[in-house]
């Protein structure tokens, strides 16, 4: 994963092997898409990367909000694991 912020937008980068519902990662983190892509990188992968704004109620600082999405796609893979 990697995010970039300019200003009050961040732009995340994730590989991953199921693109649905990453967009449901920027719930209740004062941040709303503004743009999407999901590319196929390879026979299994996919490429995602979100544009994003910053709400007036943002305060995390980048550190936080790495953690608090890698946590939030380690939640949605295990959720795919026990269906």
């Amino acid at each position: 994963m990697k995010i970039s912020v300019l200003d009050r937008e961040v732009l995340i980068g994730i590989f991953c092997r199921n693109p649905n519902n990453t967009l449901t990662l920027l719930n209740n983190l004062h941040l709303c898409a503004t743009r999407s892509s999901v590319l196929p990188f390879g026979s299994s992968t996919f490429k995602v990367t979100i544009i994003a704004k910053m709400n007036d109620e943002y305060s995390m600082i980048i550190d936080d909000l790495i953690k608090a999405l890698r946590g939030r796609l380690l939640s949605l893979k295990s959720q795919k694991m026990l269906k």
